[in-house]
């Protein structure tokens, strides 16, 4: 058997690996869908957020009035459109029934953005 023929090989096979290593560990960068890729795997779907925070209270509603109900939700939004502009970006593609139920955890939860963009997603991928 001829060694050097195998020794080719695995010199070949050892430039190809190598390559190709280094041609899947290179991506093109984009800072959107980095940013948008990182809020969706800090933000998995909550179930149980989302069945919470659909079955709000009529009563509750009934006793907050609009214009305290719009601040908050401007609030929401310019909270979200600054520090999350990616995911605002899909907030604004929700239902307003939907928009409404972020909001509401958003506070609920003592202003814990994770908890409301947990909603925000399961919402916006339930579609």
């Amino acid at each position: 058997m001829d060694f050097k023929y195998l020794s080719d090989i695995k010199v070949n096979l050892l430039s190809i690996t190598i390559a190709f290593s280094f041609f899947i560990s290179v991506s093109v960068a984009d800072p959107y869908l980095d940013a948008l890729d990182a809020e969706a795997e800090s933000s998995y779907s909550v179930k149980d957020s989302v069945q919470d925070s659909a079955k709000v209270d009529a009563s509750e509603d009934l006793h907050i009035n609009d214009d305290e109900a719009k601040k908050k939700k401007l609030e929401f939004e310019k909270s979200l459109r600054t520090s999350l502009p990616a995911t605002y970006t899909s907030y604004r593609m929700l239902s307003e029934e939907d928009k409404q139920n972020v909001v509401d955890i958003y506070y609920e939860s003592n202003l814990s953005m994770p908890t409301a963009t947990r909603l925000l997603f399961s919402l916006y991928f339930k579609k």
